[in-house]
């Protein structure tokens, strides 16, 4: 992290502004975890930028870090172009994405705008020319082999869970639960399938998209 390079404001009234943006995953998850991200970078905002006037722009959502388009990403890029943002602040680099090629493009889109990126819990600082790409990688790559590892244990976990009895949380509708047998069977798609389609519902679900290609109010 670069501690040497003080952080600047562009505009003569000498604010700095700050996006701080923040992510959870799930609808499960507490919405609660957003803000206590954004807390945590202000915190160290605060001690590196003391008693200066600063202009806070949180920005958090519930959605994948997976998906190139989202709400606040493209709110946050429109603000940063147009020159209204001196630095984007996170404690970890996966709050603003998962994906590595997204976190890479928005970061650059940042150096590309004269906008100030840093992850302070990852030690990125894109003031620090010869060393942030460096931890930026660094980071990538360890945020990234998270994933697999958390999804084989959801999977596993589940899996097991059905096998003894256990509910699936959720159904969409169209879709029914199968029973451990029917699973076993191979009959509905592969080996360990834990719901199929409700044929009894097609007919509702075509109506309802007939609905809305026709553009028909409910």
């Amino acid at each position: 992290m670069n501690h040497f390079e003080p952080l600047v404001p562009r505009h003569a009234d000498g604010v700095l502004r700050v996006i701080l943006p923040g992510r959870i995953s799930q609808p499960s998850q507490d919405e609660e975890s957003i803000g206590s991200q954004q807390l945590d970078a202000e915190q160290w905002l605060r001690r590196v930028h003391k008693d200066k006037p600063v202009k806070l722009t949180p920005l958090g959502e519930q959605a994948s870090g997976w998906l190139a388009d989202r709400a606040t990403m493209r709110q946050a890029m429109a603000i940063i172009k147009v020159g209204e943002c001196d630095l984007v602040l996170v404690g970890e680099l996966r709050e603003i994405y998962r994906n590595p090629g997204f976190q890479w493009k928005f970061v650059f889109d940042c150096l590309d705008n004269d906008t100030r990126f840093i992850a302070v819990h990852d030690c990125i600082d894109t003031a620090d020319e010869h060393h942030w790409e460096v931890m930026m990688h660094a980071a990538a790559m360890r945020h990234g082999l998270e994933v697999p590892t958390t999804r084989r244990r959801v999977r596993r976990k589940a899996t097991y869970s059905f096998s003894k009895g256990g509910m699936v949380s959720k159904v969409k509708f169209g879709y029914r639960k199968l029973t451990p047998e029917e699973a076993a069977s191979g009959k509905f798609g592969p080996v360990g399938l834990r719901i199929a389609k409700a044929g009894g519902d097609t007919s509702k679900i075509r109506e309802m998209r007939s609905r809305m290609l026709s553009g028909t109010k409910p």
